[in-house]
């Protein structure tokens, strides 16, 4: 792993200009080169490729944030038995999630519980709900409430979820929003598994409804999804 860390929130770390080799490095544990906990993560202009983790093969942000521009993610791949495991490229419990003129090639996740998000898990849950199954963390009152994903200019293709939703995406922040983005060849093999591109669970079981949750899907492209 190449960056780890933990600190008070409202910590912020950027890195830019970067290349993240895994050389298909197997992993265990979560976020194949970069993890973070309670930190504000603005990642700008870097590559990553090759990582494996169990959740988030290349990054893994729990809390705080998260802000990708303009860098790339390829076969990078989550795999694992444990639960709410996912996220090829990302996974990330910050409560807004940016990603903006990024690519993602040939990401994927498997678990034999059905893994979410080829590419990206946003994992966001109702008040008090364990960030994973006996998890000593849980989600906060509220927390919910202000769950974004804002997903732009973004390249996607052969990324999938090998047994679970979200063959390319899976958010369950409170509002989605996907503009000016390309999707090829997503899928998920699970049975009766949902969206073979995207799947938007706003609020992962029920935690407010449908009470002013959104999926927003502008100028994007779907083939062989």
């Amino acid at each position: 792993q190449v960056y780890s860390t933990y600190a008070e929130c409202g910590t912020q770390v950027k890195l830019e200009n970067l290349i993240f080799d895994g050389k298909s490095l197997a992993k265990g544990g979560n976020g194949g080169a970069i993890r973070s906990n309670n930190v504000i993560v603005n990642i700008d202009n870097c590559v990553f490729k090759g990582y494996k983790a169990d959740r988030g093969g290349a990054v893994f942000v729990k809390w705080g944030g998260l802000t990708v521009k303009n860098s790339n993610f390829s076969e990078c791949y989550s795999q694992s038995s444990v639960n709410k495991c996912g996220g090829g490229g990302i996974w990330t419990t910050a409560k807004v999630l940016t990603v903006e003129n990024c690519r993602f090639e040939s990401c994927k996740c498997d678990q034999s519980g059905g893994a979410q998000g080829g590419a990206i898990f946003h994992n966001i849950r109702n008040d008090g709900a364990e960030v994973w199954t006996n998890a000593t963390e849980k989600f906060p009152n509220g927390f919910s409430l202000g769950s974004e994903t804002w997903i732009k200019d973004c390249y996607f293709t052969d990324s999938y979820s090998v047994s679970g939703s979200g063959g390319v995406v899976e958010s369950d922040a409170l509002k989605v929003t996907f503009e000016n983005c390309q999707f090829y060849g997503g899928y998920t093999g699970k049975n009766a598994g949902n969206g073979g591109a995207i799947n938007a669970w706003t609020n992962d079981n029920n935690s407010i409804g449908s009470l002013n949750s959104s999926l927003t899907i502008k100028g994007c492209w779907f083939e062989d999804c």
